[in-house]
């Protein structure tokens, strides 16, 4: 028989996969689709809850700023190592985490300014099915 192995392509997939999480976190944001409890949110008056939800956003943003300071710290240690079949430098791999955190800071900035200038409650961005209020 014929005995081909495609190693590379375990290896390929899982660098895709982190790129796609990443960006695809990115793209989540400006939506506000990734994942959160909104029970809270959602008991409060108005004014309060779309307040607790820009103070989460701003926090967020925070924790992506962080991101990006320990996405480029990797991407050093990436520079001198090679991946192990396709001998790519790991700083490629590693360059989907400040990549995809500057994704999620710019597209939670748009949320909170696009929410606030056209003073849409921010509480139902995101909602797709009917009828949540």
């Amino acid at each position: 028989g014929i005995n081909l192995s495609a190693a590379w392509t375990e290896e390929l997939a899982r660098y895709v996969l982190i790129w796609i999480v990443f960006v695809g976190a990115g793209i989540g944001c400006r939506r506000r689709q990734l994942i959160s409890l909104e029970f809270v949110v959602r008991r409060l008056p108005s004014l309060p809850g779309q307040g607790l939800v820009h103070v989460g956003l701003l926090l967020c943003i925070g924790f992506f700023a962080l991101l990006i300071s320990v996405g480029l710290a990797f991407m050093e240690l990436g520079a001198v190592e090679t991946s192990p079949v396709m001998q790519i430098p790991k700083a490629w791999v590693y360059a989907a985490m400040p990549f995809g955190a500057g994704l999620m800071i710019l597209n939670t900035a748009v949320l909170i300014a696009d929410t606030l200038m056209r003073r849409q409650d921010v509480r139902l961005v995101g909602d797709t099915v009917e009828g949540l209020e």
